[in-house]
C-alpha cells in the first residue's frame, strides 16, 4: 500500500491494548490494520507531499502537495441539498498551488448530485494538469462533464464510482446505465493513452468503439459482461485481466485475439463452440503465456442433444488450449468431451495447477487427478456421466450431482483426510467407495486423529456412503459446521462442539449426543432438526431448566428449526437474550415444544401446538403456564392463539379469578389489558373472562381455516363478548365453510370502522338490525354467496368500499 492511500487510511477502531487501529478495507473484503502512533508517524513525515480534507478538517497545506485525499463520510446519509458545499469550496480554496498535483481521490459519497460541489472538483482537476491517479464519486449524469475535464495526457489510474441518485432529479438505474456512454465519455476514453488501471467496477460501463486503443491498460475493472463487448481486444497486450472473452465468428472477436496478450494473469474464454478445430484453439497460444495462473473456459451449456460431431469439437477445442505449466486455477463449464484432455491426463503438463471446478461437463466420464499432487481444492458439479474419480490429498472437496458416480479414490488412504478442511457430497446416490470414509480403520488402529483439520462437513441424499449406523463424528476434533440430510441409515451421531448443526431427514436416527452439552450449547450459532420422525433422544434440547438456573442454555443461538420430529420432546427453554428480535426461531411437530423465558417488552407473542391443554406452570405452549408467566406480558400488543383443540377454558378462568383475586390486594393491571391485536381460531375463546378486561383492543379476527370445529353459528355468550370490546374498530371473519350467520350485536358496535368477510359462502344476509353505518368505513366481501353482495350493495353507503 503506497504512502498516498497510507496517509488517507478513513477508519479508526480501538485495539485490545486500549490504543487505536487505522483500518483500510479492501474490494476483496481483506483490509490493512495500523497502529495509530504508525499513522500520525506516516503523516507527519509526509506532511508536505500529502493533504487530507476530512469531514471540514484540514491541516495547512504547503504549495508542494501532491497528493490530496477528501474524506466526507461524515456526510453520506444527509441529503444533497443539507451538503455543506460552501464550507468545502473554502477549504478547497485553501489550495494554493496545484501544478505539483499528482493525486486526488475521494472518499464518501457526499459530492454525488451536488453540482457546485462536482463544479469545484473539476476545476481541481482542470488546473492540476500532471494528474496520474484521479478517484471519483459522481453521479451517472455527470460523467461526460468529468471526461472532458480531465486531461489524458499523464494519467495513470482512474476509478468512478456512483452513489445513491436522488430520484427527484434522475429517473431510475436502467437511466443511468444510458448515461455512462455520452459523447463525451465515448470520445475521450480511447485517448488515455497512457492510463494503466481503469476502475468502473460500481457502473455498467458502456465499452467506447475504440477502446482497444488503450495498449497500456494493465488491469481493467468492470462487470464480466462488459469485457466480452471489446472489440479486437487483443491490441490491449499489456492488459493483465480479461476475465471474459466471448469468441465470435465476426472480426474482433476471433480466439486469435488472444496470441499476443501474453500479459495476462486472469482470462476467461467463453462461446468457445465457435472454436471448430484444435488448430484454432492452438491461436490462442495459451501455453506461452507465462503470466496466466487463473483461466476459465466455458461453451454454451442450452442445448440438449450430444451428437458425436460436437462431442469431437469439444474435445478437439479443449485440447488446443493447453494453458502454461505455470496455471494455479482452472475452470471448466459445459464441455461435452467424453475424456479428458491429454493435458490434464496421460500427458499431464498442468503440474502447478491448485485448483480444479468442472461443472456441467456431461459426457466426461473417468477424471483421473490423483498425479496432480499440488492440487489442493476440487469441485464437480453437475457431472451427470461420471462414474470414477480418483484423487490427490486435498484441502477442498465438492461433489454435487454426480448420480451415476461410483467410486471416489485415492492412492493413500491415511494421507487423503488428513489434509482436508472442507467436505460437502451431495446427491450422489450410487457412491459407494469413497476412500475418505473407509480409511477409518486405519486411523482407530494407529489411535490417530480422524479428519484432523476437517472444518466444514455435508453430506445430502448419498445413502450409501456411510454403511455405519454410529457416526463417529466427535473424532473430527476441528469440525464447526455439520450438515446431514437424506442419510437412512444413521441410527445415532456422537457430535463435537459445533457452531453449525444441521440434521434433515434422517429417518432412523434415534439418538444425537455430546460428551459435553453443556459446551456444545455455548458454541452452537444454528441448529436445524427437520424430518427427524424416530429420533427420541437429543441431550441438547431436553436439559430442563433446574439443572443448571444460573446458566443461560444456547446463549448464541441465532438460528433455531426443529419440525416434524413427533417423538423428540423440547424441555430446554429458550434464551432471553437481548438480540431476541434478530434470533430466528421456529419449532412445530414434536412431541413437547419447548419453555419460554418471556420478556417484559415482548410487542407479539404466538402459540401454536397441537398438544396444548392447560395453562397452570411458568411454562408457555408447551403444556403449561402460571399466572406469574403471564404476568410478563402486560406489554402485550399483538396476540395470536391458533391449532390448540384440547386448551381447557376453565383453566383460564381460573387464572382469571386467582388475578381479580389479587388485583383487590396489590392493584395491578390485569393480564392483556393493552392488547390491541388478536387473532383466534376457536371462538369459544370469547367468552373466557379476559375478554371482559380487553378494553384497548382495536382488531379482532376469527379464522376457520385452522379449526377444528365446524361453527354454523355464534352462541349468545360468544356475542355478547362482542359488546365488552369497547374499542373495537375491526373484525374479520375468515374461511369459516359451516357458518350461516353474522352475528347479531353488529349493529351496536359504535366504534367498528371496518368489517371483512372472506371466503364465508354459508352466510346470506346481513344481521336484521343492519350495520353500524354510524361508524362503518370500509366494508369488504370475498368469496361469499351473491345474496350477501346483493344485501351488502344496497347497504352501502357513499363511505363505504
Amino acid at each position: 500500500m503506497d504512502i498516498t492511500k497510507l496517509c488517507a487510511l478513513p477508519r479508526c477502531r480501538q485495539n485490545g491494548t486500549g490504543n487505536r487501529e487505522t483500518v483500510s478495507r479492501q474490494k476483496d473484503d481483506s483490509y490493512y490494520v495500523m497502529h495509530d502512533l504508525m499513522h500520525e508517524l506516516a503523516k507527519m513525515v509526509s506532511s508536505n507531499d500529502c493533504a487530507t480534507i476530512d469531514g471540514l478538517k484540514s491541516n495547512i497545506m504547503p504549495p508542494t502537495i501532491r497528493h490530496l485525499s477528501i474524506i466526507t463520510y461524515a456526510y453520506d446519509e444527509v441529503r444533497q441539498n443539507d451538503f455543506p458545499v460552501e464550507k468545502f469550496e473554502r477549504e478547497l480554496q485553501k489550495m494554493k498551488s496545484l501544478e505539483k498535483l499528482r493525486t486526488l481521490m475521494f472518499f464518501g459519497h457526499g459530492p454525488t448530485g451536488c453540482r457546485n460541489m462536482l463544479q469545484r472538483c473539476q476545476t481541481l482537476a482542470r488546473h492540476a494538469k500532471s494528474l496520474r491517479f484521479i478517484r471519483l464519486h459522481v453521479a451517472g449524469a455527470e460523467i461526460d462533464s468529468v471526461y472532458e475535464t480531465i486531461k489524458p495526457s499523464h494519467l495513470r489510474f482512474l476509478e468512478f464510482s456512483i452513489g445513491s441518485i436522488d430520484v427527484d432529479h434522475y429517473c431510475c438505474y436502467n437511466t443511468v446505465r444510458a448515461l455512462f456512454g455520452g459523447n463525451a465519455y465515448t470520445k475521450a476514453m480511447p485517448t488515455f493513452y497512457h492510463l494503466q488501471t481503469l476502475d468502473a467496477s460500481h457502473i455498467n460501463l458502456v465499452i467506447p468503439s475504440h477502446m482497444s486503443n488503450l495498449v497500456n491498460l494493465r488491469h481493467l475493472i468492470v462487470g464480466e459482461k462488459t469485457y466480452s463487448n471489446i472489440s479486437n481486444a487483443g491490441k490491449m497486450t499489456s492488459l493483465q485481466e480479461l476475465k471474459e472473452f466471448a469468441v465470435k465468428t465476426t472480426n474482433g472477436f476471433e480466439i486469435g485475439q488472444l496470441q499476443s496478450m501474453n500479459e495476462l494473469v486472469t482470462l476467461g474464454i467463453s462461446q468457445l463452440e465457435n472454436v471448430r478445430s484444435k488448430g484454432k484453439a492452438t491461436e490462442a497460444k495459451l501455453a506461452e503465456k507465462d503470466h496466466l495462473k487463473n483461466l476459465y473456459l466455458s461453451w454454451d451449456g442450452s442445448g440438449t442433444s450430444f451428437e458425436p460431431i460436437k462431442t469431437t469439437l469439444h474435445k478437439e477445442a479443449l485440447e488446443g488450449l493447453r494453458p502454461n505449466r505455470n496455471i494455479k486455477h482452472i475452470q471448466i463449464r459445459s464441455y461435452n468431451g467424453g475424456v479428458s484432455p491429454l493435458w490434464l491426463g496421460t500427458k499431464l503438463s498442468v503440474t502447478s495447477l491448485q485448483s480444479l471446478h468442472l461443472k456441467n461437463c456431461s459426457e466426461w466420464r473417468i477424471i483421473q487427478l490423483d498425479r496432480i499432487t499440488s492440487l489442493g481444492k476440487l469441485k464437480l458439479i453437475k457431472m451427470l456421466s461420471t462414474v470414477d474419480v480418483s484423487i490427490p490429498s486435498l484441502e477442498e472437496l465438492q461433489l454435487c450431482e454426480l448420480p451415476d458416480l461410483e467410486r471416489c479414490m485415492g492412492l493413500y488412504k491415511k494421507e487423503l483426510a488428513s489434509q482436508l478442511r472442507m467436505l460437502r457430497v451431495e446427491s450422489c446416490g450410487r457412491l459407494k467407495d469413497f476412500t475418505l470414509f473407509q480409511s477409518y480403520d486405519c486411523f482407530q488402529v494407529e489411535q490417530k486423529t480422524w479428519f484432523p483439520f476437517l472444518n466444514k462437513l455435508t453430506i445430502k441424499n448419498c445413502p450409501q456412503i456411510m454403511q455405519w449406523p454410529i457416526l463417529p463424528l466427535e473424532e473430527m476434533r476441528s469440525l464447526e459446521e455439520l450438515e446431514l440430510i437424506g442419510m437412512p441409515g444413521v441410527r445415532q451421531l456422537s457430535v463435537p462442539y459445533l457452531k453449525k448443526l444441521v440434521l434433515n431427514q434422517l429417518r432412523n436416527l434415534e439418538r444425537c449426543t455430546n460428551q459435553n452439552e453443556g459446551r456444545l450449547s455455548s458454541s452452537l450459532i444454528v441448529l436445524h432438526v427437520v424430518k427427524c420422525r424416530k429420533l427420541i433422544h437429543f441431550p441438547l434440547l431436553q436439559v430442563c431448566p433446574y439443572q443448571d438456573e444460573k446458566k443461560e442454555w444456547l446463549p448464541n443461538i441465532y438460528e433455531l428449526i426443529v419440525h416434524d420430529c413427533p417423538h423428540l420432546m423440547v424441555l430446554c427453554p429458550l434464551p432471553p437474550s437481548a438480540e431476541w428480535s434478530k434470533v430466528s426461531v421456529s419449532i412445530r411437530g414434536v412431541s413437547a415444544p419447548p419453555a419460554v423465558n418471556m420478556q417484559k417488552d415482548w410487542p407479539s407473542f404466538t402459540i401454536e401446538s397441537e398438544e396444548l391443554s392447560v395453562l397452570d406452570e411458568k411454562i408457555v405452549a408447551i403444556k403449561n403456564l402460571t399466572m406469574e408467566g403471564l404476568s410478563y406480558l402486560n406489554s402485550l400488543r399483538i396476540l395470536k392463539l391458533s391449532r390448540n383443540p384440547k386448551l381447557s377454558t376453565a383453566a383460564w378462568d381460573t387464572i382469571y379469578q386467582d388475578q381479580e383475586n389479587e388485583e383487590d390486594q396489590t392493584g395491578d393491571r390485569y393480564v392483556f389489558q393493552g392488547l390491541e391485536w388478536l387473532e383466534i381460531d376457536d371462538a369459544s375463546l370469547l367468552t373466557m373472562s379476559f375478554c371482559k378486561h380487553l378494553t384497548a383492543l382495536q382488531h379482532l379476527t376469527l379464522s376457520g381455516s385452522r379449526s377444528h370445529n365446524k361453527m354454523t353459528r355464534l352462541s349468545d355468550g360468544q356475542e355478547q363478548a362482542h359488546l365488552q370490546l369497547t374499542s373495537l374498530q375491526e373484525i374479520q371473519l375468515m374461511c369459516f365453510d359451516d357458518l350461516l350467520s353474522l352475528p347479531a350485536v353488529l349493529h351496536f358496535l359504535s366504534s367498528l370502522k371496518k368489517l371483512d368477510i372472506w371466503y364465508c359462502p354459508g352466510i346470506s344476509r346481513l344481521p336484521e338490525q343492519g350495520l353500524p353505518l354510524a361508524s362503518l368505513e370500509e366494508l369488504v366481501i370475498r368469496g361469499c354467496s351473491e345474496d350477501l353482495n346483493k344485501q351488502c350493495r344496497l347497504a352501502s353507503t357513499s363511505k363505504l368500499k
